[in-house]
């Protein structure tokens, strides 16, 4: 629990550093559906979302997407330019976002100065170890599970209340839940049927509100009848 609150104190202070002339930070405001960075470029940034929601997918040669993570409020995305010389993934606002751009450069060099490079370690571990567990999730873990998994993980982002409860409404649709969970779109519209006969979410098709708690005790229960290690959100340390 320590590297988990030591990580959320890292984005915390990263959001507030980004709001001064400290890092050099260059804000984007962006519309639903416009990329940030795309497969392939040769972008050396970092970056922060402000506002909004960011997804990040790899799509294969026949058109195929995977949709690897969300990010929301206060989470940082893009690092891995300091390890490659090209983006492997397309970063693209999945509403319209403010986000904050940081020349990697500048970014390093930042931390290095200010003795904050053992907290960014922790948290690119951190981020290391979430990617080990969705890979694990994939192949342990049956279709719709992966789905109230991926549900939990949505509704745990940042946000500026305590409410237990995330509406999702035109943030993502069914055909991304899917490529997210690795199934197709009519067994995510079956599986939400059932979430929301379990009262796990509430709403229609096209909005619904993810019970958090509920989904969360669905959750460990499944974890202990089939002895399956979920998914350990480092954004509920951020909430506190």
């Amino acid at each position: 629990m320590e590297d988990l609150s030591r990580c959320a104190d890292f984005r915390e202070r990263l959001e507030s550093w980004t709001k001064t002339t400290q890092l050099q930070p260059t804000l984007l405001r962006l519309p639903k559906g416009r990329n940030i960075y795309s497969s392939g470029d040769r972008d050396r940034s970092i970056y922060l979302v402000e506002s909004g929601y960011v997804k990040l997918f790899a799509s294969t040669c026949e058109g195929r997407n995977c949709l690897l993570t969300i990010h929301g409020v206060g989470d940082i995305f893009g690092e891995l330019c300091l390890a490659s010389v090209s983006r492997a993934e397309t970063a693209a606002a999945l509403d319209d976002s403010r986000i904050r751009q940081i020349n990697a450069d500048h970014f390093l060099a930042f931390i290095i100065q200010n003795g904050l490079a053992d907290m960014f370690i922790s948290h690119l571990l951190t981020r290391v170890a979430e990617y080990q567990q969705t890979v694990f999730n994939l192949v342990t873990a049956d279709a719709e599970h992966r789905l109230a998994a991926a549900l939990q993980r949505i509704s745990s982002k940042p946000r500026r209340n305590d409410r237990s409860d995330r509406r999702v409404e035109s943030l993502i649709s069914q055909q991304e839940l899917s490529e997210m969970v690795g199934t197709t779109r009519s067994r995510i519209g079956h599986f939400l049927k059932k979430f929301r006969s379990m009262g796990l979410i509430e709403g229609g098709t096209r909005a619904f509100t993810i019970n958090g708690n509920k989904l969360a005790a669905h959750l460990d229960a499944y974890s202990y009848e089939c002895d399956w290690a979920l998914p350990k959100n480092i954004s509920k340390v951020a909430q506190k």
